[in-house]
C-alpha cells in the first residue's frame, strides 16, 4: 500500500469516528471514508490495476477526490492528477507518461476510462506517489515523478511539526495537481483532524468561508490572502479561531503577512519552501502570534533537518548563492532525462561539476534555480536564476522592477517581463485607467523602466494559485498590438 493509504488507514483504525471530511460535499468519518476507499481500490482491481501503473486522477471530482486519490494509493499505483476543462495536449500528456486509466465523472458514478494498450503502459520499478508537470507556467512543463520515499521522509517532518491535532479543521484550497494537496491530506490524516472540502471556490472568500467550517488551520498561497483582502474578506480580527497558518507556493511578502496577521492575531504563520522536485517542502520559518519584527523580506528558513543543503554560486553571478539540496525527499530525476541537463551538480574529489547529461545520482545536489541570502534569520529568497535577464545590453532584474512597483499606492501584485528588448509589467490594482501615468521609478535606472505597464484589476492565475505567466505575457502583447493611446508609460518614451 501507498503511504497516503497507510496513514488514513491508522487513523481509521484510532480514531474512525472522527471526521476526515467534511465542507460542501458533505461529511465523512474516517471510517467511512476508508471503506469507501476500499470498495473503489477492490473495483479498480478487477477492472485490472495493479502496483506500479500511474492512474489519471481527474480534477473536477469534488468530494469523491479524496477517495479515489486514497483508492489509487492502496493499489500501490501512482496519482497522475489531470485537468478535464479541455486544456489542448492533456490527453497526449497522459499517453506520454503511459497512464493506465483516468478516473472521472460519470452518469451518476466514477467511470474509468482505460487509456494505454500494452505497448504504451507505464509500470514503475520504484515505488511512486504521484506524478506532476512543473514549471509549465515559465517554460515546458517537466514531468516529475515523487516516490512513495520521498513522501514518507516529509511525512516524518510532519508528524514532528504537528500543525494539526483532533478537533482542528484545514481548508482543501488545492486541486491533486498542486503538491500542497498531498501536504493537507496527510497533516489532517497525521492528526486525527479534518480537511473542509469547498464547494466550488466558496475558499476565495476567506472570512466567510472560515467562519462557516470552522477553520482551524489555515493553507494555501500568499496570493489568495490578497485577494481576500481587495474582496473585503479578510477584516481585521476577523479570523479568530485561525491558530495555524501554512503559506506556500510562492513568496510571502510582508504585505501579506502583514494583512494576515491583522486578521488572525493568534495563528503561528509558516512561510514554507520548496520546489516540487524536492517534495512539497525543504524549508520553512516560523512566526509566532507573538509577531517579531522583520525586514523588507520574510525568510524562508533553514532548510529541514534532515536534509542537507549548500549555497554555491552560479558561474554567471559569483557574488550571489543558488541553494541546492540533496537527502531522502529529492526526486530521482526528471521522466525525460533531456530535462535533467544542468539541473544538478556532481560531488567530484571535493569539486561540483554541473550534470550535463545522464540521470543524477542519490549523493547529487538539486539546483534549485533560486538565489538566496544567509542572514541571522535564515535563507532569505532573493530571485529566481532566470527572473535575471538583459535589455539593451545591460542586466536588467525583474525582481528589482516589481519591488519597485509594488511599492505604489494601491498596486497589490506585479509581473515584469521583457519583449522585444524592453520590459514591461503587468500590475494588480483597482486603479485601471489607462490614461492615468503611473510616477517615475526613480529607483529603477532607464533601460529598466517598464515601457508599458497594463493595468488590470486581477493578474491571471493558474489553478494552483501561481501567477500564469503565459497569460501575462500575452496580456502585454496584446496591449501592444493596441492602440498607442491604450499604452502607459513610465519612462517618457514613446512605444
Amino acid at each position: 500500500m501507498g503511504h497516503l493509504y497507510a496513514l488514513y488507514s491508522d487513523a481509521a483504525a484510532e480514531a474512525g469516528e472522527e471526521l476526515a471530511l467534511d465542507g460542501g460535499h458533505g461529511a465523512l468519518t474516517y471510517a467511512a471514508l476508508m471503506e469507501r476507499v476500499d470498495d473503489l481500490a477492490d473495483r479498480l482491481a478487477r477492472a485490472g490495476a495493479g502496483p506500479g501503473l500511474r492512474i489519471g486522477v481527474a480534477d473536477d471530482l469534488g468530494g469523491d477526490l479524496h477517495t479515489v486519490a486514497l483508492a489509487v494509493s492502496a493499489l500501490d499505483c501512482s496519482i497522475v492528477p489531470y485537468l478535464t476543462d479541455g486544456q489542448p495536449g492533456e490527453r497526449w500528456r497522459l499517453d506520454r507518461l503511459g497512464v493506465w486509466a483516468t478516473i472521472g465523472t460519470g452518469t451518476g458514478t466514477l467511470a474509468v476510462t482505460p487509456l494505454s494498450g500494452p505497448r504504451g503502459l507505464h509500470r514503475s520499478t520504484e515505488p511512486e506517489a504521484y506524478v506532476l508537470s512543473t514549471s509549465g507556467s515559465t517554460s515546458a512543463p517537466k514531468d516529475v515523478a515523487i516516490g512513495e520515499r520521498n513522501l514518507e521522509s516529509y511525512a516524518g517532518h510532519l508528524r514532528a511539526v504537528a500543525w494539526m491535532g483532533p478537533g482542528d479543521r484545514i481548508g482543501q484550497n488545492y486541486q491533486p495537481l498542486f503538491d500542497p494537496f498531498y501536504e493537507v491530506l496527510m497533516t489532517a490524516a497525521l492528526g486525527r483532524a479534518t480537511v473542509v472540502v469547498p464547494e466550488g471556490r466558496e475558499h476565495m472568500l476567506v472570512q466567510r468561508f472560515c467562519e462557516r467550517w470552522g477553520i482551524t488551520v489555515w493553507n494555501s498561497v500568499p496570493s489568495q490572502v490578497v485577494m481576500a483582502h481587495r474582496l473585503r474578506q479578510l477584516a481585521p480580527g476577523s479570523l479568530p479561531d485561525v491558530r495555524t497558518a501554512v503559506f506556500g507556493g510562492e513568496a510571502l511578502s510582508t504585505r501579506s503577512l502583514s494583512l494576515w496577521r491583522a486578521a488572525a492575531p493568534a495563528s503561528t504563520v509558516v512561510n514554507s519552501y520548496g520546489p516540487s522536485e524536492v517534495t512539497i517542502a525543504c524549508a520553512e520559518y516560523v512566526l509566532p502570534p507573538t509577531g517579531q519584527t522583520l525586514g523588507d523580506d520574510v525568510p524562508i528558513g533553514r532548510v529541514l533537518p534532515h536534509l542537507e543543503s549548500r549555497l554555491v554560486a552560479p558561474d554567471d553571478a559569483p557574488d550571489e548563492r543558488e541553494l541546492c539540496v540533496r537527502g531522502a525527499q529529492l526526486f530521482g530525476g526528471y521522466l525525460d532525462p533531456r530535462d535533467n541537463a544542468d539541473r544538478f551538480y556532481r560531488e567530484e574529489n571535493g569539486r561540483l561539476r554541473v550534470l550535463r547529461e545522464g540521470k543524477p545520482m542519490p549523493g547529487d545536489w538539486y539546483r534549485t534555480g533560486d538565489i538566496v541570502e544567509d542572514t541571522e534569520q535564515g535563507l532569505i529568497y532573493r530571485r529566481r536564476i532566470g527572473h535575471e535577464t538583459k535589455v539593451r545590453g545591460k542586466r536588467v532584474d525583474l525582481s528589482a522592477v516589481e519591488a519597485e512597483l509594488g511599492r505604489l499606492p494601491g498596486v497589490s501584485d506585479v509581473r515584469a517581463l521583457v519583449l522585444d528588448d524592453a520590459v514591461h509589467a503587468v500590475v494588480e490594482t483597482l486603479d485601471t485607467d489607462a490614461d492615468r501615468p503611473f510616477p517615475e521609478l526613480t529607483g529603477l535606472r532607464d533601460y529598466a523602466r517598464p515601457r508599458t505597464v497594463v493595468r488590470v484589476t486581477a493578474l491571471p492565475r493558474l489553478r494552483n494559485g501561481k501567477s500564469d505567466l503565459r497569460a501575462i505575457e500575452q496580456l502585454v502583447r496584446q496591449t501592444l498590438s493596441g492602440p498607442a493611446a491604450a499604452l502607459t508609460t513610465t519612462s517618457g518614451e514613446t512605444p
